[in-house]
Formats: C-alpha cells, structure tokens, sequence
C-alpha cells in the first residue's frame, strides 16, 4: 500500500502542476479575448451620448465604446478563484484527497480611474470593477453594454472543447505512465542445491596390440 501511496501522490502532484500550467495559459487567452471583443467594437451596443462623444473628441480620447484613455481596457487581468470554502485555490499545498476547484477568472483590476496632481490613485474616484459592473449591466442614466458575458460565451464555444481535450490526454498519460516499485523481499530463502554424485568411472579396456597373434 505505501507504493501505491507514493504512486498516487507523484500523480496528483505532477498532474495539477501540468493541469494549472495549461489553465493559466487559457486564462491568458480569455483575457486576450475580452480585450479583442472591447477592441475590435463586437458588441450590439447603444451608440455613445452625442454630448459625450463630441467632448471626447474635443479633449483626444478615444471616441470608440468603452474605451477613453484605454485604463479600463488596460484593468482587464487574470483573476485567482476562490474554492467551495471561501479559499483562494492553492495547487502547491493540495492533497490528493482534496476536489481541486480549477475554474478560471477575469476581471478588472482594483485601480481607481483617477490620480490625484501627485500621480497617486484618488481615493473618491470609482475603482475600474465598480466601473467594469456598471458597463455590463448598465445603470439607471446609462445602457448596458456588455463584454464580459459575450466574450466569455465565445471562449468557452471555441476553446474549451480543445481545454478538456488537453485535460483528458493529461489524465490518460498518468493512467498509463508505469511507475517503479520498490522490490519487494523475499518470504523464503532458496538454499543452494546440494552436489550431484559423482558417477564410477568405468574400467578402462586393456590395451591389445594389433599386431598380436593371440
């Protein structure tokens, strides 16, 4: 039973570590993926406020939807996801008796939308996520337009198939793998096998000249 311990935990072990490298790698993607649906404008949405668009105009900014100075584009990061019990998840410190919760997350980061003349965040201004919230579901004096949910929805039609296919190659690759065991020792000790006994030899003939007339 222990090397069937030592076997179970080298493959949790190595398989979370290869599963969170290939998580962290599609969580990139995600990312890339809500910034492209912001970017590239894909979303039915309500035409900007035509006061609006004319002061973004006049002050540079960007006159695209969602996008002014590209802070709130720039906020998008990865995000890390709590588990069933409140926990951040923690691949180094699992065991294998634990259900990992390996889902992915995307949000917008905690900065505030606003500095002070000294550089520093303003504490009044709305952080990007309040603004991120307020952007996808709308408020009472603006439209939603939503980004979050679409590019996502995208994500998961075009990418996860091949993410689950890479999981499951991982898992049969474990399944397969042959581990060494160390030997087990032997329950009885082989004696070594007495000597065989050796045979009489023969009694030679005598020897009889050829040339002998008797």
């Amino acid at each position: 039973m222990r090397d069937l311990d030592t076997m179970l935990t080298s493959f949790c072990k190595n398989a979370l570590h290869e599963a969170r490298n290939i998580l962290t790698l599609a969580n990139r993607d995600l990312v890339f993926s809500v910034k492209a649906y912001i970017d590239m404008q894909r979303g039915a949405w309500a035409p900007l406020n035509e006061d609006y668009l004319n002061w973004k105009d006049r002050n540079g900014l960007d006159t695209r939807i969602l996008i002014a100075t590209g802070g709130y584009r720039n906020s998008i990061i990865m995000t890390p996801v709590r588990d069933r019990l409140g926990r951040f998840t923690s691949f180094s410190k699992m065991t294998a008796s634990q259900i990992p919760d390996l889902r992915m997350g995307v949000t917008p980061g905690l900065g505030r939308s606003k500095k002070d003349d000294d550089g520093s965040p303003d504490s009044d201004a709305p952080t990007y996520r309040q603004i991120g919230q307020w952007l996808e579901f709308g408020t009472s004096n603006m439209p939603a337009r939503p980004h979050f949910g679409p590019a996502v929805f995208l994500f998961k039609t075009r990418h996860i198939p091949r993410i689950n296919d890479q999981l499951s190659r991982l898992i049969l690759k474990g399944s397969n793998k042959k581990y060494r065991t160390t030997p087990q020792p032997r329950t009885k000790i082989k004696t070594s096998r007495p000597a065989k006994p050796s045979r009489p030899r023969k009694a030679g003939r005598p020897y009889r000249n050829p040339n002998a007339s008797d």
